[in-house]
C-alpha cells in the first residue's frame, strides 16, 4: 500500500508570507488648501437671468474636475490591487490540490456510507415488520428521520418505534372511544327528543338539528336544557292560543252585535207599518155611513221587510179594501 502523506504542523510554517503595506502618495494638502478656497467662493450665490451662461459652463468644468480625481483613484485602486490578485491567484492554485484529494477521499467514503445505511434500513424493516406482526396493523405513520443515522443504535431505534406505536395505539383507541360516546349521546338526544315532544304535545316540533349542540355538554345538562326549551315553545304556544282565542271571541261578539242591531232596525220598520195600518183604520172608522167616502192618499216606503211580513201586509191591505200602487 503506497504510503500517505499527513501534513503536519510544518506545513502551517508554509504560511509565512512577506506583505509590504502598501502607501499611496498625492497632494492630498495642496487639493484640500484649493477646493476650500473654491468652495468659500461660492458662498451666497446668487444666479441671476444675465450669467446663466457663464454658471453652465462653469458647472460643466466642476463636473470636469471631479471626473478627473475618480478617474485618478480608479486608476491607482486598480494598480494597488494588482499584487493581492496574483497572490489570490496562487492561494486559490495551492487550495485546488487539496480539494482534489478531499473529493477523491470523499467519493469512496460515500460509497461506504451508503452500504452502512443500506444495511441499518434492512435492520430497521426487519424491527418494523416484527412489531407489525406482533400488533397485527401497519404503521405507515412511523416517522424514521434520523434512523439512518450513525449515531442511532439500533436499541434506541426500536424503543422509539414502540413508543410511537404505542402512542398511535392509545390515540386511536382514545377516537374511537370518543366516537363510541358520541354515537350513545346521539341515541341518548334522540330518545329524549321524542320523550319531550310526548310530554310536551308540540304543534311545532322541536327538529334534532335545533339540539344537537347538545352533544358537547354534560349529560346532567342536557335534560335541564330540553326541559327549558320545550317550556319556552309551550308557552309561546299557549300565548298564541290565548290571543287567537280572544280575537275570535272579539269577532264572534262583532257578528252577535251586528245581527242585534239588524234585528232593532227591522223592529223599527215593522212598527211604523203597524202605527200606518192603525191611523188607517181609525179614519176609515170615523167616517159615518151615510157621509160621503173620502179618500186620503199615503206614500209609505218598506226598508228591510222579510218576504213574510210583505204578504201579510198585502193580504191587509186586500181585506181592507184599501188601494194601492207599488212605486
Amino acid at each position: 500500500m503506497k504510503e500517505i502523506m499527513i501534513l503536519g504542523t510544518e506545513a502551517l510554517n508554509l504560511k509565512e508570507v512577506v506583505v509590504t503595506p502598501g502607501k499611496i502618495d498625492f497632494a492630498k494638502e495642496k487639493f484640500i488648501e484649493l477646493l476650500d478656497r473654491m468652495v468659500e467662493s461660492y458662498e451666497g450665490l446668487v444666479v441671476t437671468e444675465e450669467e446663466i451662461k457663464k454658471f453652465k459652463q462653469e458647472l460643466a468644468n466642476l463636473r470636469g474636475f471631479k471626473k478627473g480625481i475618480e478617474d485618478f483613484r480608479k486608476e491607482k485602486k486598480k494598480a494597488y490591487s494588482t499584487p493581492y490578485d496574483v497572490f489570490e491567484s496562487d492561494v486559490k492554485e495551492l487550495t485546488s490540490k487539496i480539494d482534489f484529494v478531499v473529493n477523491n477521499i470523499n467519493t469512496q467514503l460515500d460509497v461506504f456510507e451508503e452500504k452502512r445505511k443500506a444495511e441499518k434500513q434492512l435492520k430497521i424493516d426487519e424491527i418494523k415488520n416484527k412489531l407489525i406482526e406482533k400488533y397485527a396493523m401497519d404503521f405507515n405513520f412511523i416517522e424514521a428521520k434520523d434512523f439512518l443515522n450513525a449515531t442511532k443504535t439500533i436499541k434506541s431505534i426500536t424503543t422509539e418505534l414502540e413508543e410511537q406505536i404505542a402512542n398511535y395505539v392509545k390515540a386511536e383507541n382514545d377516537r374511537i372511544e370518543k366516537e363510541r360516546l358520541i354515537q350513545e349521546k346521539k341515541e341518548m338526544l334522540e330518545m329524549l327528543l321524542e320523550t319531550f315532544q310526548d310530554k310536551f304535545e308540540l304543534r311545532s316540533k322541536i327538529r334534532y338539528t335545533e339540539i344537537e349542540f347538545l352533544l358537547d355538554v354534560s349529560t346532567s345538562e342536557i335534560k335541564e336544557t330540553l326541559q327549558v326549551m320545550f317550556q319556552e315553545r309551550k308557552d309561546n304556544e299557549n300565548e298564541f292560543d290565548r290571543i287567537q282565542a280572544e280575537n275570535e271571541e272579539k269577532k264572534k261578539l262583532k257578528e252577535e252585535e251586528q245581527k242585534r242591531i239588524i234585528e232593532l232596525e227591522k223592529e223599527e220598520v215593522v212598527e211604523e207599518v203597524v202605527e200606518t195600518k192603525e191611523e188607517v183604520i181609525e179614519e176609515e172608522i170615523e167616517v159615518p155611513a151615510h157621509a160621503p167616502v173620502k179618500t186620503k192618499t199615503v206614500t209609505i216606503k218598506f226598508e228591510n221587510m222579510s218576504l213574510n211580513q210583505a204578504n201579510e201586509l198585502m193580504q191587509f191591505i186586500k181585506d181592507n179594501g184599501i188601494c194601492y200602487e207599488v212605486l
